[in-house]
């Protein structure tokens, strides 16, 4: 099975935002992007998607990174008729990474996203987790 590919994005591609002044400045490190690409060179489950997420996730050390820890998943939930959302199986496997961790995950949207979210597929039992807005779970 073929590695995901890596690559480093220009320091120009991360900026970093100086407060004392309205542009933006160049850090001095570039990010590490992690990359799977959606193309499948032969028909094998180890090159789906969902395969190649999981071994981004490992070369991440999530688990280590997680433990005692509450960690937000903040999500674009869609609204309205909006669909161009991260299924909910690509979530729940990076919730699962957490929780496996020892993390206490959550998923957190806008107050309307997170109201309408089931009605695109997005609940507590498909997810792992549980849904918030970004307030809170007693945000009204």
């Amino acid at each position: 099975m073929r590695m995901p590919r890596l690559g480093h994005c220009r320091p120009s591609q991360s900026a970093i935002c100086n407060p004392e002044s309205a542009f933006p400045q160049e850090s001095s490190m570039p990010s590490t992007v992690y990359f799977g690409s959606a193309r499948q060179s032969r028909l094998s489950a180890d090159e789906t998607l969902p395969a190649k997420l999981d071994l981004i996730l490992k070369r991440l050390n999530l688990k280590d990174r997680v433990n005692k820890e509450t960690v937000a998943v903040k999500m674009h939930l869609g609204g309205n008729l909006g669909y161009t959302t991260v299924h909910p199986l690509f979530v729940r496997k990076i919730v699962q990474v957490i929780k496996d961790g020892g993390g206490k995950p959550f998923v957190t949207d806008s107050p309307w996203a997170v109201a309408t979210a089931a009605e695109r597929g997005y609940t507590a039992e498909t997810l792992g987790c549980p849904l918030y807005p970004v307030g809170g779970p007693d945000e009204k």
